[in-house]
């Protein structure tokens, strides 16, 4: 009786690890995916909703139209995968099949794939699903930034001009990330394609932000509003002393004076009695 026990009790544990071992097997591969593009900014962090799936981004790439878009993918537990660049209605304009990936392949999307300017996506698909979404700007306006400093105090200011080729006279602003917040200012057009501005930092800023300008479009995309063209700007630190700070720090050797001062007068007044 004990044998015929033992037997449905090893029947059911065999069963059962036949069930996982099923399970797993028809359950899609789990990856670990991501897109770098050559050329992109630090944008603000944010969810962007496409085709009913939400998709987080914090990187956006930019490029002039007539421009080869070279990338890398960092591909994960999937032996092949397909590349693609859709548009804002789910258009498939290019799109390259990996079948032997190396878990890191570098890719180039050919130029003029892009019939006009605007802003486009581009997907790892795997079985249907997407792995990996990152956002890209095609401008036919090319941006260039400067900032006179790569690290000032909180409440400081900085000069930043910006160049427009060809001017379009269009709103241009300089912003500044880290992590989901931002900073943004507008800069002043001062003549036909040239911008410059003098930024003063606000004193609760504190640490390394990545800047960028943008020449704003007027239109929004995803719920976010499109940029027409994007430069990227480098790395700011803001650090040390808040400025204004000077005087507070100035009086404390003035006061260790006088407390040395009257220390004496005391000790003196001792002695003489």
């Amino acid at each position: 009786m004990q044998c015929i026990i033992f037997v449905k009790k090893f029947l059911n544990a065999i069963a059962i690890i036949g069930a996982v071992v099923f399970l797993l097997a028809v359950q899609p591969a789990s990856a670990d995916t991501k897109i770098v593009l050559s050329h992109s900014i630090d944008i603000p962090d944010r969810t962007v909703i496409y085709e009913n799936n939400s998709y987080e981004i914090q990187t956006m790439g930019f490029y002039n139209m007539e421009e080869p878009v070279n990338m890398t993918v960092t591909a994960t537990d999937i032996q092949s995968y397909t590349i693609a660049l859709l548009d804002t209605k789910t258009n498939f304009l290019w799109y390259q099949i990996v079948y032997q990936t190396e878990g890191k392949d570098e890719l180039t999307m050919p130029a003029g794939m892009v019939p006009l300017p605007g802003t486009y996506f581009f997907a790892v698909f795997y079985q249907g699903e997407i792995l990996a979404f990152e956002q890209v700007l095609f401008s036919n306006v090319t941006l260039n930034i400067n900032l006179n400093t790569t690290r000032v105090a909180p409440g400081g200011m900085l000069h930043a001009s910006v160049t427009a080729t060809p001017d379009m006279d269009m709103p241009v602003k300089v912003v500044f990330t880290q992590g989901s917040s931002s900073l943004e200012f507008p800069v002043n057009r001062t003549s036909s394609g040239h911008y410059e501005a003098d930024i003063k930092i606000p004193l609760s800023a504190y640490g390394n932000f990545s800047s960028y300008a943008a020449m704003t479009s007027g239109k929004t995309v995803l719920g976010h509003p499109e940029l027409a063209a994007a430069a990227n700007g480098g790395f700011l630190e803001v650090t040390g002393l808040p400025q204004g700070s000077g005087e507070k720090t100035n009086s404390s050797p003035v006061i260790g004076v006088l407390f040395v001062a009257a220390l004496f007068i005391i000790a003196s007044k001792k002695i003489r009695r």
